[in-house]
């Protein structure tokens, strides 16, 4: 009897120990894996969305979340460190990385997604420079960069971004096509929406709060006005002047908001004409779904 015990005792450990060792090695290559996943930085959350669906596996940083538009963020010294240290810094374009020209990171780090398509890009006529809330006065650029919001170029933008994150971890090729091809989709998707939301405004003037539609604008044959109104303030009397004048020679019924205004606002462009629709750019992180459920609810707010 103390025989078989002894050999029942050999072996159970004898298997604890093998299932010991293969844990040991399986953490061990999580732990590896872990070590190896390549650090992606992004400037805005269109990028971080494509990166994250194209390469789950990747570290993706958005550095200027929670830190208003970012647009007009700039990198403080832990932010230049990270991108120092980063396998991509992948950038919208277009103008956008404002902070770009002040900071000093390797040109090989340094991912365009808008490069070679310059001929798509708005040139504005004129600079503004107003007051943005908490980040003070500033100037809109000379180019329009909303680009994300022509889905046809957005998807050239998620295009860059794959050819990119295939050159970096080509073991990962397979799979970052095959995000690419679903996420495509969805974005065709997308492009065929908003192309028959556009179709009920083709011979109808639309205002918008912000300038930062023109993309919108001209993929889809919309007739926008802007005005450069912020959701958190009550415009000027000289503002409302200028509005009702417009009206007089380019009648509308809507007005476009990057989010809702003041309940105030909101009454007053109510008896003017105008109802409030929010088409949210999702520039920043969204507080509750994501890039494409964020964008189908912007479409549908038109129909």
């Amino acid at each position: 009897m103390q025989t078989i015990s002894n050999i029942l005792i050999g072996s159970l450990l004898v298997v604890l120990i093998g299932c010991s060792e293969k844990n040991g090695d399986k953490n061990e290559q999580m732990n590896v894996d872990e070590q190896n996943r390549p650090v992606i930085v992004v400037s805005n959350y269109p990028l971080l969305y494509f990166t994250e669906r194209l390469a789950p596996k990747a570290e993706v940083k958005f550095p200027a979340d929670d830190a208003g538009d970012p647009a007009y963020w700039k990198p403080g010294i832990d932010d230049i460190t990270l991108m120092q240290k980063a396998d991509l810094i992948i950038l919208n374009g277009a103008g956008y990385e404002k902070w770009l020209a002040t900071i000093s990171v390797p040109s090989t780090k340094i991912v365009n997604s808008l490069k070679g398509m310059e001929d798509h890009l708005i040139k504005l006529d004129d600079k503004v420079t107003h007051s943005h809330g908490l980040e003070g006065e500033h100037e809109h650029s000379e180019t329009a960069f909303t680009t994300w919001l022509d889905f046809k170029l957005c998807i050239k933008q998620a295009e860059a971004i794959k050819d990119a994150l295939i050159m970096l971890t080509l073991s990962d090729k397979e799979e970052i096509e095959r995000n690419y091809i679903s996420l495509k989709s969805d974005l065709n998707l997308l492009d065929t929406k908003m192309q028959a939301a556009a179709d009920n405004y083709k011979v109808k003037t639309l205002y918008a709060s912000h300038p930062v539609y023109q993309y919108l604008s001209k993929a889809y044959s919309l007739n926008i006005i802007s005005e450069h109104w912020e959701p958190e303030e009550m415009p000027t009397e000289e503002m409302w002047k200028s509005l009702s004048k417009k009206l007089e020679n380019d009648p509308s019924d809507i007005m476009l908001w990057e989010d809702s205004p003041l309940p105030e606002v909101e009454n007053r462009l109510n008896k003017l004409g105008l109802s409030i629709v929010v088409f949210n750019p999702c520039g920043n992180k969204p507080e509750s779904g994501d890039f494409v459920s964020v964008m189908d609810s912007n479409i549908d707010s038109l129909f």
